[in-house]
This record gives C-alpha cells, structure tokens and sequence, in this order.
C-alpha cells in the first residue's frame, strides 16, 4: 500500500499532465492512477480553471476561492475546494477564509492541502492550484467561540469613535461622585400576564438611558472634578451562548450580537451624559456571576472606543475586586456573590495596604442582591469597624424565574457624592415610575 505522501504526489504529477493536454490513457500509463480516480482529478481541474477565465493574467491576481464539495452529516462536515494562489494557506484559519466556514456553527477538526498546477486560459502559463479539504465538527451551541465573537465586536466598531463634549467650570473641584450602571440584565425576557411587568431588550435600553440622564441631573450641582462610573454586574443577563458564564442555563434574547451592539450603544449614551456633567469619567468595569466573559468585552469595546479621549479612563483589569480612591475616601468595588461580608476588611487591608493606612473613610459597594441597603461593619465585640458595606439598586425587571420564586424590588439606581476631606456627603436613588414598569 502507498503512502498518503506517495499518493499525494502522483495526484500531483497527474494534474500537471492534464494541464499538459494529456489524454486520460496516456496519464494512466504514466502514473497507474484508476480511470474513476482520474476523472475526478480531471473535473476538479477543470473547475479550478473555470475560476480564471475571468482573472488578469499576473499571477498575484489570483481570485477567490470556491466550495465544491459539500459533505454534511448530522454532526460533522467534509467540505472540498480548489484555492488558484502562489502559496500554500499553511494554517486553518487561512484555509477556512479560503473556504468560507461559518465558525459560529463549525469548528476545524483536521485541515489537508495539496498542490497541483493549472493551465490558464490562452496559453498564459500554469498557475499553482491548492485543493483545499477541511473536516468540520458542528459546533456546541453552548460553547461559542471567543474569537469568533471578539471579530464580531471589532466589526462593529470599525470607524467608530467618542464625539467631543464641551464642558465648564469643573477643575479644582472638591467632590468626586460614584454612579452605579443599575444591574441592568439586558437581555433578560418579562410578560405582564406572568410577571406583572413586560421588560424586554427595547424596555431595558430606554430604562437605562433615562434613568441615568435623571441620575446625572442629580449630580450636576455637585460639578463633580471625577465621576466613577460602574458599569457591569450582570449587564448583559448571561454569555453569548446562552448560559451564566458557570454554564447555568439563562432565558431572555438569544440576539447576542444584536443585544451586545445595544449594550455599546447605552454604555456610550450614559458615559457622554456623565462627561458632561464631570471634569473627567473613569468607567470602572465590575463583572457580575452571570456575564463575565461578555462584560470584559465591552470593556475592551469601550476603551477603544474613548481612546482619543483625555477625560475617560477605563479601567477593565481582570481582578476580581476593583478599589478606586478620592481624598480620605477609599472604595472596594466587588459583585458581592464570592466573599464573606466579614473578610472586606481584612481584604482591604492586605490588597490595598497604604491606601487602608491613609484614608479615614472605607466603603464596600456591591451589586448582585438586586436592593439597595446599608450597613456598618462591626467585630465580635459590637465594635463599629469604620467600614460601610453598601448594596446597590437594580434597573431591571423580572422574569418568570424570578416571578416565582416571589424576588423583586423598586427598579432604581444609586449614585454618592464624597467631599475629598470629609468623605461621603450625598446618597442619590434616583427610581423608575412604577407607572412606566407597568405599562
């Protein structure tokens, strides 16, 4: 028996004597190759140079390639095709570009090229022919592919970028404001008849939208010199594929890409509205359980999309807790889901240990509850430890899940005013008219 190289340079030779204008009976003395396995040697040349017959005659012009065979079982693939190049595709990424695979639905298994030579039309020469043959997996619909849907983002970000916004007066300013993005759960899916309240992607986005103009209204008159804004805590409801990031299986708009653009879109809204208001905006990224993957994309999106911008910082660093100082002020910034309330202070203290030292006022503010409270952290002994535990509000409305299980609160948003010597002076919760939750 022939090796897979032995036969693989007969087929070789063979090509090249058909583009030499060979007859089948001669090619089969030459080479020993099977009349069946010959004609279909002779049909995949002919194809391969059906596609030049309307190509310029330098060869760097070779045109796109074409799909010829298409071999579909119910959870694999075997797809066929001639690539007209001066090189070999050396990888599978270049040899799925070639053939043009859907990798949201497929993934490469095994990826083989061979080489063969074709003539051109009106005796202009022989062109290097590829053939092309992928062996495909169907793709769990669970298991989306992170690259696949980092192109998607990129897509939709081509030429984009922040508009300039004229600001006034806000330098030198003594107050620094915290405005929480209100767990928002765009994605999530409500009916009135099982809820009592419709929410929606639509709903979900005009919600957010006004909600933080009303927010920013608030804090207008503190002419905050730096606004924090923390944006994530289960933003989007669930990864791409259709689960939390730990595989729990989510309801809600399957639409991920359409429901990720729209996550873009109102995170720009409410940054612009915040930088008109603010001497400069950092948009903390804070990652909920349910969508972390998905949140750290948007991050990225939007420190792309505010790259020129002197007056927004992002900051999406991988860390579980996110700590953000003013004055004599210092914040941790978590999900609250992982830790115990009673490990913040030992937590400050040892990945925050100058700061911890220096500041005269700590916080701990957290998402996840979906309601909004405040506590003081005391020790065994009833001792007021000094730190403020803080949960935040949440924008979004319910599903069934969350209908049944008799979950709910006042949808609303929470945002802090610190003073840089005195620490926090203002608590603001603006809320959502139950009128427009109901309607």
């Amino acid at each position: 028996m022939r090796s897979p190289q032995e036969v693989a340079n007969t087929r070789r030779y063979a090509a090249k004597l058909i583009a030499d204008g060979l007859t089948s009976p001669q090619i089969q003395r030459k080479t020993g190759i099977s009349r069946s396995s010959l004609q279909r040697l002779r049909d995949a040349v002919k194809r391969a140079s059906a596609l030049l017959t309307t190509a310029p005659s330098a060869p760097e012009a070779a045109p796109a390639p074409g799909i010829h065979s298409w071999d579909e079982r119910k959870n694999s693939a075997i797809v066929t095709g001639t690539v007209a190049a001066e090189r070999e595709p050396h990888n599978p990424e270049e040899m799925v570009e070639f053939a043009r695979i859907d990798l949201t639905k497929w993934e490469v298994e095994r990826a083989i090229s061979n080489l063969w030579h074709g003539q051109r039309p009106k005796d202009a020469g022989t062109i290097q022919l590829w053939h092309v043959k992928l062996y495909l997996k169907r793709r769990d619909p669970a298991n989306v592919d992170i690259r696949v849907q980092t192109r998607e983002v990129i897509a939709g970000m081509m030429g984009a970028r922040a508009r300039s916004i004229k600001k006034s007066g806000l330098a030198g300013s003594m107050f620094a404001a915290v405005a929480n993005s209100g767990e928002l759960h765009l994605a999530k899916k409500g009916w009135a008849a099982e809820t009592g309240e419709n929410y929606d992607l639509k709903i979900a986005a005009d919600r957010f939208v006004r909600a933080h103009a009303e927010q920013a209204a608030l804090l207008k008159p503190y002419q905050p010199e730096e606004l924090v804004f923390r944006l994530g805590d289960d933003f989007y409801h669930g990864e791409a594929r259709g689960t939390t990031t730990a595989g729990t299986p989510m309801g809600g708009d399957t639409r991920w890409p359409k429901v990720y653009r729209e996550g873009g879109r109102i995170s720009v809204v409410a940054i612009d509205t915040y930088r008109q208001i603010a001497g400069r905006v950092r948009v903390l990224i804070n990652p909920g359980n349910h969508d972390k993957e998905q949140t750290f994309c948007l991050g990225e999106y939007l420190a792309a999309w505010y790259r020129d911008c002197r007056d927004v910082e992002v900051v999406n660093e991988p860390a579980p807790r996110k700590y953000y100082r003013w004055g004599q002020t210092l914040i941790l910034n978590a999900h609250g889901n992982e830790e115990k309330e009673s490990s913040y202070l030992a937590l400050m203290a040892s990945e925050c240990p100058k700061d911890f030292g220096e500041c005269a006022y700590k916080e701990v503010h957290l998402g996840h509850l979906h309601k909004q409270g405040m506590k003081h952290m005391h020790s065994t002994q009833n001792e007021d430890l000094g730190v403020i535990i803080q949960r935040m509000s949440s924008l979004s409305g319910k599903d069934l899940w969350h209908a049944q299980k008799g979950y709910g609160s006042v949808p609303g948003l929470d945002s802090f005013v610190y003073h840089r010597e005195g620490g926090r002076i203002a608590h603001l919760t603006p809320r959502v008219l139950l009128s427009e939750v109901r309607a």
